[in-house]
């Protein structure tokens, strides 16, 4: 039985590149100190006494620069390559934090951290591709659940810690975030060689590919992105609006809502890659997604069928569950219709999809609370999320 059960773990982590290690460390490193984005809405609202409509421009604000960085991101990592990208993302990414840290206007603020995140969500487009680079079509899922799961570890160290920076000064939180971004952009220099990456890439264009030309004149791909974007807007509540919701409903603390967070980590490090590993064996990428919607659109449901404080335990549990199932296919069914020429691309317009969400998900939900209430805005997420999951249906035998 012991023998079985290590046999199992070694299938579903097995087979994965040094690269794909190192790629994950970094983002380990890197996400071990994302503290400023789950504790911002908070941060502005509690420390510099934003209004909630102040506090959503400033969320907006947050996603034009990642989906600015996302779109420059494609871009540079087809005409630079990853390396570069990645690493020189991090390490400015993390100097502008450091400097945000000391900014208390709102005007300066807006403009600190669009600039922050442009040079953050550049690194995301280059990441994925160096992924799909250093790996195989057969455990390419599995690669970028390696990566999720350097993530969600990330997270949920981070996500605790921060709950406690946040309790004592949530100055803090910029200052370990910036820290560990600079320390990751300074290993993947040192231990993941540019030859390394050439080697690959050289390996890779050799096979010939039978995606698009460009996923902007793709109307396939266009429909399965704005069906992503309905889920990344649906899934972003979590960070933007969750928290205020559960300051000022439930009165949870910042510890408590950090301590949330990381339930919500380590619940995929976990069982994400032992999920995926059995998924994509038995089921269509399509159909897992579409099971993932489902979940994210009950998770913000269920705030609307039970009150007791205990059901915001119930909710992150369906909530990180659609993550698992949706999140991991999306991003392997975006490499599957690119070829290496256009990957940073593709999975540009994917990244900005979800910066889109950041954008529109604070800004949405504090328009729908301001104007109607937390249950219009409930009830309006579990039926787009349903909508979008037929989406991904009928998506099934045409992506």
């Amino acid at each position: 039985m012991y023998n079985q059960t290590l046999d199992y773990f070694k299938n579903a982590y097995g087979g994965l590149s040094k690269p794909i290690w190192l790629l994950s460390v970094a983002m380990f490193i890197n996400r071990s100190g994302t503290m400023v984005f789950p504790f911002l809405a908070l941060y502005l609202t509690q420390y510099l006494h934003f209004s909630i409509a102040d506090t959503g421009i400033v969320l907006m604000i947050y996603g034009i620069g990642a989906l600015t960085g996302s779109f420059m991101g494609g871009f540079l990592t087809d005409k630079l390559g990853h390396y570069i990208v990645q690493v020189s993302a991090l390490i400015f990414a993390g100097i502008m934090l450091l400097i945000v840290m000391f900014l208390t206007n709102f005007y300066a603020i807006c403009i600190g951290l669009f600039i922050f995140t442009a040079f953050g969500d550049t690194f995301r487009p280059a990441n994925q591709t160096a992924i799909a680079a250093y790996s195989h079509p057969e455990n390419r899922t599995r690669a970028y659940t390696m990566n999720r799961l350097a993530i969600n570890l990330g997270w949920a160290i981070g996500a605790g810690i921060g709950g406690i920076l946040a309790f004592q000064n949530y100055k803090l939180l910029f200052l370990v975030d910036g820290i560990t971004c600079i320390l990751a952009g300074f290993f993947l220099m040192i231990f993941l060689k540019p030859s390394r990456q050439k080697f690959i890439h050289s390996a890779e264009n050799e096979i010939v590919a039978s995606g698009k030309s460009s996923p902007y004149r793709d109307v396939i791909f266009l429909i399965f992105i704005l069906l992503t974007m309905v889920f990344a807007t649906c899934f972003f509540l979590i960070f933007s609006i969750l928290p205020i919701y559960f300051k000022t409903v439930h009165h949870l603390t910042e510890i408590q809502i950090g301590g949330l967070q990381t339930m919500n980590g380590l619940i995929i490090v976990l069982f994400e890659m032992l999920l995926v590993y059995e998924l994509e064996k038995r089921f269509k990428k399509m159909n897992i997604i579409a099971l993932g919607l489902l979940c994210t659109g009950f998770s913000y449901l269920l705030f609307n069928l039970f009150s007791f404080t205990g059901i915001v335990v119930f909710a992150i549990i369906f909530d990180t569950l659609g993550e698992m199932f949706a999140m991991p296919f999306m991003q392997s069914a975006t490499v599957a219709r690119s070829n290496p020429k256009t990957r940073g691309q593709y999975l540009g317009l994917y990244g900005m999809t979800y910066s889109f969400a950041q954008i529109a998900s604070p800004g949405i939900g504090t328009w729908v609370i301001a104007n109607y209430s937390y249950e219009v805005l409930w009830n309006s997420v579990f039926l787009a999320c349903c909508l979008a999951a037929g989406g991904f249906i009928w998506l099934r035998d045409k992506l």
